[in-house]
């Protein structure tokens, strides 16, 4: 799995060609005024870089006002994942009765914490509620899109983003089992946010049986009419070359594992086509022998270290596989009902991630000249189209954890958000009418790095303005400006904002201001400077209007503090506790996208404690991206205790990292700080 997932309705009769082309009219002439497109009150809006209104993004608050200028009944979108957070305040007023498939029982009544928080975050992606003041907005935005909750996996089934051998069965037997709760309860979408690939003449007896199960199920959903969406993976690999290669992993290992533990970890791991193998690692997928290796690498306090690893080259996937169940679009099977959708990067190209620099370090040891992308989305012909899977935003354990996260995992409930938006001014279509107007423009053949387009990226206001939808779009690109946030800058609690609209072929000719502490202002300009009175936080909101009348609303919260820096505390639990709270006066802390599900937390951040002193944090933390197996470094440099250290050996990491944003907790500490939690909070948030 990549990642970072009663009785039949009685049919309704088709309109006729009469009625419907009636009611095409109707529609076009409701929707002659010009749309009045507003953003959200929501907090995590301007970080929600997939909703804009651009080239990069999918054009969410346009289709918002477009679909809310029509008659609106409720869709249901069953999402099969991991727990979901019954209780999160973005979902609590967005979900319907959904099941847990998983341990054939009813969906508990509170969020059961565990290990993985991904059907959480592609839940909120898909449907935050919108316009309640905090965390996100979810692409269906304000129209009355309902989650049905499918749990199929447990967290204990999974190593890493991938299912533990000894739980594939199960795993099978509760994907059947969510299948046919969704078709029977009325669910019009289906979202995967995951996938298998599966060799099908290799299957035992007993996994043929299921898997004929399954198809018979995806058939049945098509003979339903309900469209299945699920994600292209992360591996970002032709996915073409299934048919004539196997697909391999090269693993390398500090001792190689005795077998015992199936989610033993490899230090590094790299996954290539066996035509992409070299001399060495061709012999030791034939002989099926290790082989040794020596990775040098820099470390942190300069120079650098040699490692001995152990390598083994395995078959991932065999030659003639198929991925299921994005495949199934596919022939033999040719399910019209499958929508399997990629990746876009803040570029708006197919997003792609870097190697880690130890991934790197071992390619180069083996003697590997392939580019050094590790990860990002795959593609080939069974893609249907992309959508933004590069820092999105997700939020869980009911806002403790707000994050950004890269993956095709975020970018399929894009599409499945969608569709559900697209069910509640048309009801009645079919599953390959909507995934006719999810692909409208769209040239697959065009979704390959290096040749994808933004056309080629789910766009909202393109898919309602369909031939099989037909809502006319009265602010088509070049009628009205694009806005996202304004920018600012202070100077004792003086502020001056900047909007960044760009439109094609109108003036703008105002911008109206509330600076949410009672006053307003007009200008004739995109920027403009405002004292604020106190220390607080306000809501301060730009309006901007062209020379047609058009116009564009953006809102975002503002923490006035002086010419106070980010207030940032820390704190080390321990034999001998220590902690401390100031201004975060400078730093370079990231996180950045590892192999897989890994997630690197590198940099150092300065603390200006109150004694005006200065305290030095440096991470270096890799840590797994479905929680557990943290491991990494921890230092802390105060002019009075002096140098701290904490060592993460297989711990977790409940938050990330960044200069802007609040950290979790760190457990599973050795070294001054045995068995103890290391937080770091950014009081602002």
């Amino acid at each position: 799995m990549n990642t970072p997932h009663q009785r039949q309705r009685a049919r309704r009769p088709l309109l006729t060609t009469a009625v419907a082309a009636a009611c095409l009219c109707a529609t076009m002439a409701a929707q002659a005024a010009t749309l009045q497109v507003k953003e959200t009150n929501d907090g995590a809006l301007p970080v929600q870089w997939h909703l804009r209104d651009n080239t990069v993004g999918i054009g969410a608050f346009t289709a918002w006002a477009m679909a809310g200028g029509q008659p609106q009944t409720q869709s249901v979108v069953a999402v099969m994942d991991t727990n979901i957070e019954l209780a999160n305040y973005d979902l609590k007023n967005r979900l319907v009765t959904g099941w847990d498939a998983r341990n054939n029982t009813a969906y508990p009544t509170a969020w059961l914490l565990g290990a993985s928080l991904h059907g959480t975050w592609v839940s909120t992606v898909l449907t935050a509620e919108a316009n309640n003041g905090s965390g996100g907005a979810g692409v269906a935005g304000p129209a009355p899109v309902k989650v049905m909750p499918l749990k199929y996996v447990n967290e204990t089934d999974m190593c890493g983003a991938s299912i533990k051998p000894s739980a594939i069965s199960s795993v099978y037997t509760a994907t059947a089992r969510a299948l046919r709760y969704g078709i029977d309860n009325n669910a019009k979408v289906i979202n995967i946010s995951s996938g298998v690939t599966i060799h099908v003449e290799s299957l035992s007896a007993t996994d043929r049986v299921q898997f004929d199960q399954l198809m018979a199920l995806f058939r049945e959903a098509r003979d339903r009419g309900i469209l299945v969406v699920t994600a292209a993976g992360n591996l970002h690999y032709d996915a073409d070359r299934h048919a004539n290669e196997r697909l391999v992993m090269v693993k390398g290992w500090d001792t190689l594992p005795d077998g015992t533990n199936e989610c033993a970890a490899p230090r590094y791991n790299l996954i290539k086509w066996e035509s992409d193998l070299n001399a060495l690692e061709a012999g030791a997928l034939q002989s099926g022998q290790a082989f040794s290796a020596s990775v040098t690498s820099a470390s942190a306090t300069g120079g650098s270290n040699t490692y001995p690893v152990q390598v083994q080259v395995a078959t991932m996937v065999p030659k003639g596989s198929v991925m299921f169940p994005a495949g199934l679009s596919q022939a033999p099977y040719n399910l019209d009902n499958i929508v399997t959708v990629g990746g876009s990067g803040l570029d708006g190209k197919m997003w792609v991630e870097a190697c880690p620099q130890s991934v790197a370090d071992f390619a180069k040891a083996l003697g590997d000249t392939r580019p050094n992308i590790c990860a990002g989305s795959t593609y080939g012909k069974v893609v249907d189209l992309v959508a933004p899977a590069k820092d999105v935003y997700v939020l869980g354990l009911n806002g403790a954890v707000s994050t950004i996260y890269n993956g095709t995992s975020f970018a399929t409930p894009m599409v499945s958000g969608a569709a559900g938006l697209a069910l509640t001014v048309r009801p009645n279509l079919t599953a390959s009418q909507l995934k006719a107007a999810l692909t409208a423009g769209v040239n697959k053949d065009r979704i390959r790095p290096g040749l994808m387009t933004t056309a080629e990226i789910l766009n909202m206001p393109r898919m309602l303005s369909s031939s099989h939808i037909g809502i006319v779009n009265t602010n088509p690109p070049g009628r009205t400006a694009e806005l996202t946030a304004p920018t600012w800058s202070s100077t004792a609690r003086t502020y001056t904002f900047n909007d960044t609209v760009t439109t094609d072929d109108k003036s703008l000719v105002r911008w109206s201001w509330d600076f949410g502490d009672g006053t307003t202002a007009q200008s004739a300009t995109r920027t403009i400077t405002h004292p604020f009175a106190l220390n607080g936080a306000y809501k301060v909101g730009v309006t901007v209007y062209d020379n047609e009348g058009n116009s564009r609303v953006s809102a975002r919260e503002y923490k006035v503090y002086g010419s106070r820096r980010d207030l940032v505390s820390l704190s080390l639990a321990g034999a001998q506790p220590y902690s401390i709270s100031g201004d975060l006066v400078s730093g370079n802390l990231s996180v950045a996208a590892g192999v897989l599900s890994q997630r690197k937390v590198t940099g150092t951040g300065v603390l200006r404690n109150s004694g005006g002193q200065n305290v030095t944090v440096t991470f270096d933390v890799s840590t797994n991206w479905f929680g557990g197996g943290a491991a990494g470094t921890i230092t802390v440099k105060d002019p009075v205790r002096g140098t701290l250290t904490a060592t993460l050996s297989n711990g977790s990491l409940s938050r990330d990292v960044g200069i802007d944003q609040a950290v979790g907790s760190f457990s599973g500490l050795t070294g001054d700080f045995t068995g103890a939690a290391f937080t770091v909070r950014d009081t602002d948030d």
